[in-house]
């Protein structure tokens, strides 16, 4: 017997244990009209409750009655007294039942006095369940009862007509459970359908106590709304599991002590396993370095999972104890008042073995056009001699002027007492050096182009490059009466590529320019070479001249093989510089000055950007779990 389903009786209940010595629980009814508390109630014995002569009295006519035995002891009446020391007589109907597993018997009782039958129905019609109070020969229904069927007293006034508000099972279940005495199995509260007055079905939570023989009572209230409400829930849940069982990718959700509560139809699959299987248990059956992995490990000790949800590869074992390569995403899902943890996990077996047989292909592709390029460079061995004789033709140019000029200088010598001037003559041979190393240079460099297939780019300090490039020009420069002008940024990334390649560009562009302010008459002689950090992972380098600039004509040619502004010139130095500049992975192009020259510039790639982007290329991030 709970004493909860008591609390709600609008009759006086006790409980006395089996041998009437002590009292074991009080219901409210029974505490408020007696005066005393359960706390002092349970303090009486019911010697001193009763009396002690009809205590044993009482108990006398109660020890011949078995507890199982199927017949009702009929009702006793006594005189119960008040904290206050007043008595009320009562009818007292006494019951064998069981309470927290001992035997015991249940008091319920009338008060057989016309106040007391006024109070009692007061206080039902005050109830806020519908309550209806059935006898043999009628019932009373209260106003909550009156509300949820729409029946009055008037209307509804014997327990057949209370039956047909039922289906025909329900009610064979009511006279069934109407006619046992164990009150140690009390009714259980259920939901039936009941035809209102409005012929309308309503859901209602029933239950049925039995006072006596003669007497019992019906509770019940209205949960149409909260069933539909329940039905709409448990369709919502299937729906759910549908779509679910729909994903393509698996759904594995686990809880704070990192235990599989979901598992969808495609995690089966994947893993091999049964739902059934799963559920329950820890999360490292799945993936045996969960409690390691940053997102999990964090969910499990601190009930936030905090990465956002990003994905990344990990490994996991399926039922055959195979391990396998996934994409794990995980995401924090809200459930009332709860976090919960939802796996995202796609298989990507399939995925690996494909990029595994695509870049054996992918080798075989790169080795082939590696192939091809070789043979086409061999090919065009004339176009490289022409480059080769494009580019030495202005360091042999150089070594020729200065061995005129040390030629001359040993002549005016004879001519006059036999010395001359050892320091020209000492600056006139570095430079013919220099000029003859730059030419070999060159040589070697296009030679590399025909023997080798590639040569590996390092990281280059582009500024030093130019500083040093600048050197082997500073006499050229001066001779021509121009002005150098250097705009070069400071702590600037380095960039990757071939230094001898990069320096070949920028003779080309310093030497262009030499030419355009050569083939102009303006007062101002001025190069200018700058560079700078755009876009926070490229370098710009530009050589700026005072010259006469493009030509509109020209513009769009610029850049053609063969083209060239120049009587004697070949046309093939600037499309080979944006070769070898697209060869880095930049860009060479011009902006035209009006009345001010041309601006040439290129821009290449940091160097950590370009490892970053080949890497990315040659093997996709991934963070796996550990």
């Amino acid at each position: 017997m709970k004493p909860g389903m008591l609390e709600a009786f609008p009759f006086e209940i006790v409980i006395i244990d089996d041998k009437f010595t002590a009292f074991l629980y009080a219901n409210r009814s029974a505490r408020h009209n007696l005066g005393y508390s359960l706390k002092e109630l349970l303090q009486l014995s019911p010697a001193e409750f009763f009396g002690k002569q009809q205590s044993e009295e009482i108990y006398r006519r109660l020890t011949p009655v078995p507890a199982k035995e199927k017949s009702r002891p009929p009702g006793i009446e006594v005189i119960y007294r008040r904290k206050n020391a007043s008595h009320y007589p009562v009818k007292v109907y006494f019951k064998h039942c069981t309470y927290k597993d001992q035997d015991c018997f249940m008091a319920t009782s009338v008060d057989i006095s016309d106040r007391r039958s006024h109070t009692d129905r007061r206080a039902i019609e005050h109830l806020p369940a519908g309550a209806v109070v059935a006898s043999r020969s009628r019932i009373y229904i209260n106003r909550a009862a009156t509300l949820i069927t729409g029946y009055d007293g008037r209307e509804l006034d014997s327990l057949d007509q209370w039956y047909a508000l039922f289906p025909r099972n329900v009610v064979n279940d009511f006279k069934r459970r109407s006619k046992s005495d164990n009150c140690a199995a009390p009714s259980v509260p259920a939901v039936v359908p009941i035809a209102t007055k409005s012929q309308g079905t309503r859901l209602i939570e029933l239950s049925h106590h039995s006072i006596d023989e003669s007497m019992s009572i019906w509770m019940f209230q209205d949960v149409t709304e909260r069933e539909q409400l329940q039905a709409k829930l448990r369709w919502s849940e299937a729906k759910a599991s549908a779509v679910l069982n729909t994903v393509p990718d698996g759904i594995v959700n686990i809880n704070r002590e990192g235990r599989i509560t979901s598992f969808n139809q495609a995690a089966e699959n994947i893993f091999d396993y049964r739902a059934e299987d799963v559920l329950g248990q820890e999360i490292t059956l799945l993936l045996p370095g969960a409690r390691r992995d940053r997102s999990i490990g964090r969910y499990l000790q601190t009930g936030r999972e905090g990465s956002g949800g990003k994905s990344r590869e990990a490994e996991a074992v399926n039922r055959r104890g195979e391990t396998m390569p996934i994409q794990l995403t995980v995401i924090e899902v809200a459930v009332g008042d709860q976090i919960i943890l939802t796996c995202l996990i796609k298989d990507l077996t399939e995925q690996k073995e494909m990029e595994r047989i695509s870049r054996l292909h992918s080798d075989e592709v790169r080795q082939y056009h590696e192939d091809m390029i070789h043979i086409s460079r061999i090919m065009t061995l004339s176009e490289i001699a022409t480059g080769i004789a494009h580019e030495i033709n202005q360091p042999l140019a150089s070594i020729s002027t200065y061995a005129q000029a040390c030629l001359q200088l040993m002549e005016n010598a004879r001519k006059r007492d036999g010395t001359f001037d050892s320091e020209q003559m000492q600056k006139a041979l570095h430079q013919i050096s220099r000029q003859s190393h730059r030419a070999a240079a060159v040589i070697s460099h296009l030679r590399a182009q025909i023997k080798q297939r590639e040569i590996d780019p390092i990281p280059i300090d582009i500024n030093k490059l130019i500083e040093y490039t600048l050197t082997l020009l500073q006499g050229d420069l001066k001779d021509q009466n121009i002005i150098l002008q250097t705009a070069l940024e400071a702590d600037l990334p380095a960039i990757k590529g071939i230094p001898i390649q990069l320096q070949q560009i920028l003779f080309n562009l310093i030497l262009n320019a030499i030419d355009a302010i050569n083939s102009h008459d303006g007062k101002q002689r001025c190069i200018k070479i700058q560079t700078c950090l755009i876009n926070g992972d490229s370098v710009r380098i530009s050589v700026s001249d005072s010259g006469i600039g493009i030509a509109k004509a020209d513009r769009d040619r610029i850049f053609t093989s063969y083209f060239s502004t120049k009587a004697s010139g070949m046309g093939i130095g600037l499309s080979i510089c944006q070769s070898i500049i697209r060869g880095h992975r930049g860009t060479l192009d011009f902006n035209h000055r009006k009345r001010k020259g041309a601006e040439f510039y290129f821009t290449l790639p940091a160097y950590d950007s370009v490892r970053e982007r080949d890497y990315a290329d040659a093997s996709p991030s991934s963070e796996p779990v550990s």
